[in-house]
């Protein structure tokens, strides 16, 4: 039996993932009421409330990037701390011989 590579397990798991969506999407389109009286097709006008615009666009994009800065920021400590650890241990073994 041939032995799968990851390309062809990841397109296998997609496919996968792809007919279980259409699956469940077939059984959601096949259980709709049909008494119950037209919904409004109506836009809900997202974009005319400030407090939306502020809420799910404008927060998430800065939190997004106080959380890249701080990710940067960490890392940079991180390497600081790891290079100060290896020039003691340096020093150390200088100061043996």
């Amino acid at each position: 039996m041939k032995k799968l590579n990851l390309s062809n397990k990841l397109t296998s798991l997609l496919l996968a993932l792809w007919a279980t969506f259409m699956a469940g999407l077939g059984q959601v389109m096949a259980q709709q009421p049909s008494n119950l009286p037209p919904a409004d097709t109506d836009p809900l006008g997202f974009f005319e409330s400030t407090t939306n615009i502020i809420v799910f666009i404008i927060l998430p994009v800065v939190i997004i990037i106080l959380f890249g800065i701080w990710r940067h920021k960490t890392n940079k400590m991180q390497k600081r701390k790891q290079q100060e650890k290896e020039d003691e241990k340096a020093d150390d073994k200088s100061e043996n011989i």
